[in-house]
């Protein structure tokens, strides 16, 4: 990590603990076209760029826009019970502070993660033309940074909590770091190996 100088991450599960609200929201589709909700690891284990692809492996037909209405709905009920994770602020601050620029790139839209920035403080620490909303090709996003801060891709890392993140960062051809807070067990990375693994924001804090 002491050579990052773009540090770009995913945002539900990686920065915000919203992963048990986020079951909430995604088995509500499922209960609401009477089908049965994979569990979190199986969601993610069939996660590719487009999660449009694991609801259709699993029999929901609905269209994108009945799937977020519904999970919307849900997931705002309740969006006041999400929290940071321990470290955040305090880490993203001190990588901003030894000049390395943040982004975000997430798959969820950009009207449920916009409050959150402002509510907790975040919207001064990440660059304004890094932030990517309902990404369905971080592949792509993660070039365009590269290319927009012209930088070289050893000197960028992407960090996310599922084996999609990974793969993708790895496909950008930068590296790439698992957060492991305990939602997702570590053998699901195994065929796709993160440059680092952390399990708590202290840790990459210890590695500047």
């Amino acid at each position: 990590m002491k050579h990052v100088t773009l540090f770009l991450l995913d945002f539900n599960g990686t920065v915000l603990n919203d992963v048990p609200l986020w079951h909430l929201a995604m088995r509500k589709i499922f209960e609401t076209y009477k089908l049965k909700p994979p569990t979190i690891e199986e969601f993610y284990s069939k996660m590719g760029k487009d999660y449009l692809d694991v609801y259709r492996h699993y029999g929901v037909t609905a269209s994108r826009d009945e799937m977020n209405a519904i999970y919307g709905a849900e997931y705002n009920r309740l969006v006041h019970t999400v929290t940071l994770f321990t470290g955040v602020v305090e880490t993203l601050s001190l990588l901003k502070r030894n000049g390395t620029k943040l982004g975000l790139i997430t798959m969820q839209p950009e009207e449920f993660v916009s409050p959150l920035l402002k509510e907790f403080c975040l919207e001064d620490l990440f660059e304004d033309r890094y932030r990517w909303f309902h990404c369905t090709d971080k592949v792509q996003a993660i070039k365009d940074a590269l290319v927009a801060e012209n930088t070289d891709k050893n000197h960028c890392c992407f960090m996310g909590d599922t084996p999609s993140d990974i793969i993708q960062g790895k496909q950008a051809g930068v590296q790439t770091a698992v957060f492991l807070p305990g939602h997702l067990h570590e053998k699901l990375f195994s065929k796709s190996p993160p440059t680092y693994k952390f399990r708590s924001f202290k840790e990459i804090g210890a590695l500047l």
